[in-house]
């Protein structure tokens, strides 16, 4: 009786052991360590968005077979449990020589904590320890402001980083980033197609911050953000060493939706019982990771602890600028141009030193725009010389010159969401018309909302629909919009604002009332910006327009234009411009002036209403209900 009592008592242990194992393949933990699409549920989701997955037996966006022990296509999930407890217990070594406990550190450290194998410490993985950087750590999300000098950055950038309480030092903190693994000097069109279509593996890498630091604010001139999490000790552990396991895998990689933001996203899912993206959205935006940080907790606290500023190059010269008074700014203005000493012996010794500290980072800022051969950048770099020789005699209290904290700024994430659907009525010609707007991202003059260039546009696959008299036709479709009105600049040589704008698609009606006339276009302008307040920017520009010729076979035109942007308050702006399009074709005597002016009213994230008065070929007025997403 007492062995079938025994055997009956194993027989219960070793499936309740079996139910246990099964619950924790099935966790979402557990499966957002495998990165399987669909993690969280007992039922996992087959529809991977994604190009031809090598890993498709997996169920998982990770492509990289050799990071899975199992080969099963059934029940992988489970299989892979089995396999590296199998594994752990064996503590066999890798082909990279590693231990598996420290080749997969977050596995092990997640199983540990379920009592199935022994308890992990970091210090038993010395060259995990060395990439984090210390026993003592927190991690942050950096954001980098949308850089229009590159189709992949245009929303922006993250980056996942380890600080550490070492002051000044923080540059050496270790970083993860993801991007594509692009050939030297691709071509740009290749590259803007292969990156929308995957045309591209991309992968995780590893950097100290100040490479990041460097490129970003430094060369690409772009504001930097950190988003410090409030996490648990535990958290931040076990989100550490997923980081260090995937360095080892692969991707395929789209601008739109499988980029650094979906990715990034994806690790820090393993420490949130929420998602942070929808899988099944077209775009998935940088900004967006951010928005759901704010909105959500993790173990029971809020996920964002502080977030920091980290103003660009040019930002600093700027807003230090800005501090000068018209005197001050006279005497940079005048040295500029000339070979000799800046001139402040006039001034308070501690004014003396923020003019001195004004010049030097416009020198610094000017060097990273020049040819390192250039006679100019040899003058430039007398001048720091100069500079720097100057500084040097002034107590180290008087460098002391405030520019804008975080407090000040407008957040990345207080903006709208990032795609649109927009219902409009309106009237034209004596008819009324209802249009609808679907605009997948991201944003555009009107936007409200920091972490972009202020008063720009940026979009790409934006349609929109008329219904009118019964028909439904096409109104537009702007696969491509970027238009920037950017302000600030001192007007000092190498730092004028210009305004630029590049639109590409099809749309009705250009210049002419032509029934279903649809010309397929691209416009190009340049112009340049006035006025240093940050509610208000006023422009001049002249613009270019090509495209297949119309009824009446004109394919150019020339519209020179001024106008301005300016936001009348927390939650509305207004836009108008006045210009004069011509037909330059030959021969052609067609000419019409354009005055468009439209307004935001009642901007939040969600929700918003625009009206809009515009004479062109027939006067029009329109009164949009908006919903971003």
């Amino acid at each position: 009786m007492k062995i079938i009592f025994f055997i009956m008592l194993t027989l219960c242990s070793m499936s309740a052991f079996a139910t246990e194992l099964r619950d924790i393949s099935n966790s979402r933990t557990w499966q957002k360590l495998l990165h399987m699409s669909g993690s969280g549920s007992d039922e996992h989701n087959h529809a991977v968005d994604s190009k031809n997955l090598r890993s498709s037996l997996y169920d998982s966006e990770i492509e990289t077979t050799a990071f899975f022990l199992s080969q099963s296509e059934h029940d992988f999930a489970h299989d892979e449990l089995l396999l590296t407890l199998a594994a752990i217990k064996e503590d066999q070594i890798e082909a990279n020589g590693f231990s598996f406990r420290c080749n997969y550190p977050a596995r092990t450290y997640f199983l540990a904590e379920k009592g199935l194998v022994k308890a992990f410490e970091l210090q038993e993985c010395p060259e995990l320890l060395k990439w984090i950087g210390s026993e003592e750590f927190d991690i942050s999300i950096v954001y980098a402001d949308g850089y229009l000098g590159n189709p992949a950055s245009f929303y922006g950038h993250l980056i996942l980083k380890f600080d550490h309480e070492n002051g000044a030092k923080s540059l050496l903190d270790n970083s993860l980033n993801f991007g594509a693994s692009v050939p030297d000097n691709e071509n740009p069109v290749i590259y803007i197609l292969k990156g929308l279509t995957g045309g591209y593996d991309a992968k995780f890498s590893s950097n100290y911050f100040y490479r990041h630091n460097l490129n970003y604010r430094e060369v690409e001139l772009r504001d930097l953000w950190q988003y410090q999490l409030e996490l648990s000790k535990r958290d931040e552990i076990l989100l550490a060493t997923h980081a260090f396991e995937v360095m080892r895998t692969n991707y395929t990689y789209y601008f739109t939706h499988r980029n650094c933001a979906y990715h990034l996203a994806k690790i820090l899912e393993v420490i949130s019982d929420q998602d942070l993206i929808d899988n099944q959205h077209p775009f998935v935006l940088p900004i967006s990771v951010f928005k759901r940080l704010t909105e959500i907790q993790i173990a029971q606290q809020e996920a964002i602890r502080k977030i920091l500023y980290h103003p660009s190059r040019q930002t600093r010269f700027r807003e230090k600028f800005a501090t000068l008074s018209v005197t001050e700014k006279s005497l940079l203005q005048e040295w500029v141009g000339v070979n000799r000493k800046l001139n402040v012996d006039m001034l308070d010794p501690r004014r003396q030193v923020a003019v001195l500290n004004t010049a030097y980072d416009y020198i610094e800022y000017v060097l990273t725009q020049l040819d390192k051969e250039s006679a100019e950048y040899a003058s430039m770099r007398n001048k720091k010389t100069q500079l720097q020789r100057a500084l040097i005699a002034y107590p180290p209290q008087y460098a002391e010159q405030k520019i804008r904290t975080t407090e000040d700024k407008v957040l990345p994430h207080s903006g709208h969401r990032p795609s649109l659907l927009r219902a409009t009525i309106g009237r034209e010609a004596e008819q009324d018309f209802l249009e609808l707007q679907l605009r997948p991202a991201f944003y555009d003059e009107l936007s409200l909302g920091g972490g972009k260039s202020p008063n720009s546009s940026v979009s790409m696959g934006d349609l929109r629909l008329r219904y009118q008299d019964g028909d439904l036709s096409l109104s537009s479709l702007s696969l491509l919009t970027i238009e920037t009105f950017p302000l600030g600049g001192s007007g000092l040589p190498n730092d004028t604002d210009l305004a630029w704008k590049l639109r590409l698609g099809v749309e009705q009606n250009f210049i002419d009332g032509v029934d279903n006339s649809n010309e397929w276009f691209v416009e190009s302008a340049v112009g340049w910006t006035f006025g240093n307040s940050p509610n208000f920017v006023s422009y001049a520009m002249i613009e270019g327009r090509a495209q297949t010729p119309n009824k009446l076979a004109e394919r150019f035109f020339v519209m020179p234009k001024v106008g301005f942007v300016t936001t009348l308050s927390a939650h509305s702006k207004l836009a108008c411009y006045l210009g004069y399009a011509a037909s330059t074709d030959i021969g052609a005597q067609r000419h019409r002036r354009k005055l468009y002016c439209a307004t935001s009213l009642l901007q939040d994230e969600n929700l918003d209403i625009r009206l809009s008065y515009d004479a062109y070929f027939e006067k029009s007025v329109k009164l949009g209900f908006s919903w971003y997403w």
